[in-house]
């Protein structure tokens, strides 16, 4: 009978079952969570201890231990501040940074850097007892190896992004000079480690001056994609492309920096950094192209020539297809090129290279068939050779120009400007000298209809 009456409304036994799983799993999670809290005390525990005792080997195997646990759980920053910040561990560690002893001193400074990337009580720890130069010892002084010094640039990092009274105290430092000699040693750990430093200051801060703070680093960088590249068939390299490109591209959104780079010549290296670096990442792809837009924006008209010499058709084909955004972002670019000079327009456009951006209209939503047709009426309208505007006397175009210029194509969300320069356009192909009689009652009729 028990048995029957188990089943006889299965929803609530499953309901039950459910119930029952949730909560035993909560338990198991309470004694995981318990286990390593345990694990975690006794290991900073015997840290302390074994420093405090000169047990070296014990202490090295206790960090390593933490550091491991650390890495693994999702919850490493409520560790961090439940226990470092309790028992003060980051000051316990301290004094044992030396060039005499590097294993040693990595290790303790891989355990701080993990730590400080999560725990903003222990970068306050840190910075209100006054032992950050501990930590920053290897940047400082001399005779440390390489991945000493590449994890305190990492500290230094970390406690730059945790807010902006820290990045304050970390600027005093001036490592800029530092930054640049270790960029140019070529030492990979140096580069991603400076990376990430620059990373910090530039992700966390919006302001011109901070931004132009590191100009010489990234003149630095830039003079060293020879060698970045160098290794271009290393994931681990092409990873720390995509964030050179992704600091550029944070870099050039100020006017100011990309004078700078125009004045030191080094806007041809970036230009060429931006065309060289080959990738299937959508946020690499997005940051060459903003980067493109920065420069177009903000450069003389010599380098908007340089940039047009490498902007094939192909390549903008490319960019159109890649998404919606990236069309609008690309289209927009080559129409500030085409303004700069109509020369570019003119060998740009081609029978089949307009017929590609018909067919990419046609196939998309309604704001990429907006951005497509208003980058062809605008070229319209720059272009005045009439050789090549004779390639746009289409009545599908003419037709599908003039259906997005209408009353009701504005009432969907374009604006009377645009309408304006449609219509405008389509009066400029009405009016040229080699239209047929049959394209000009065509465009009139289409013009009568709006």
């Amino acid at each position: 009978m028990k048995d029957h009456d188990l089943f006889s409304h299965p929803e609530q036994n499953y309901a039950s079952l459910s119930f029952y799983n949730k909560k035993q799993a909560d338990l198991n999670k309470k004694i995981a969570t318990e286990e390593i809290s345990n694990t975690i005390e006794n290991l900073i525990h015997q840290i302390c201890n074994s420093l405090s005792e000169e047990q070296f080997s014990q202490a090295e195997d206790a960090i390593k231990k933490l550091n491991n646990i650390f890495n693994k759980t999702d919850d490493m920053p409520y560790y961090a501040e439940e226990f470092c910040y309790s028992y003060n561990l980051l000051f316990h560690l301290k004094d044992y940074i030396t060039p005499d002893n590097s294993d040693f001193s990595a290790n303790i400074l891989t355990l701080v850097c993990t730590i400080c990337y999560s725990a903003s009580s222990c970068i306050e720890q840190i910075l209100e007892g006054n032992f950050l130069e501990a930590f920053l010892q290897p940047m400082l002084g001399e005779g440390f190896s390489s991945e000493c010094v590449s994890l305190s640039i990492r500290i230094a990092g970390c406690i730059a992004a945790d807010s902006q009274e820290s990045a304050e105290v970390i600027k005093q430092y001036d490592f800029l000079e530092k930054l640049s000699k270790w960029i140019d040693i070529g030492d990979q750990k140096l580069l991603d480690a400076s990376l990430f430093y620059i990373e910090q200051f530039l992700v966390n801060s919006h302001d011109n001056n901070t931004t132009m703070m590191f100009s010489p680093i990234i003149a630095s960088l830039l003079g060293r994609s020879d060698y970045i590249f160098a290794n271009n068939s290393s994931d681990e390299m092409e990873t720390i492309q995509s964030r050179l490109l992704n600091i550029v591209r944070r870099f050039t959104a100020f006017e100011e920096a990309v004078q700078m780079l125009c004045q030191t010549n080094l806007i041809d290296v970036t230009i060429d950094f931006l065309f060289n670096f080959k990738t299937s990442n959508d946020l690499s792809i997005e940051d060459q192209i903003v980067t493109l837009g920065n420069i177009v924006d903000y450069s003389c008209s010599e380098y908007k020539n340089c940039i047009a010499e490498k902007v094939s058709a192909d390549y903008i084909l490319e960019m159109v297809d890649k998404s919606d955004a990236l069309c609008a972002q690309m289209l927009i670019i080559v129409q500030k090129l085409i303004e700069s000079d109509e020369n570019f327009g003119v060998h740009l456009f081609t029978p089949e290279f307009l017929g590609n951006l018909k067919e990419k209209s046609n196939s998309s939503n309604y704001y990429t068939k907006k951005s497509i047709l208003s980058f062809i009426c605008n070229s319209i309208l720059r272009i005045s050779l009439t050789s090549t505007l004779e390639i746009f006397l289409d009545e599908e175009l003419i037709d599908e120009i003039a259906e997005n210029s209408s009353p009701e194509a504005v009432a969907e969300g374009s604006n009377n400007f645009s309408q304006k320069y449609f219509i405008d356009a389509l009066i400029k192909l009405q009016n040229l000298p080699c239209a047929s009689q049959e394209i000009r009652d065509f465009i009139s009729n289409v013009l009568d209809e709006i």
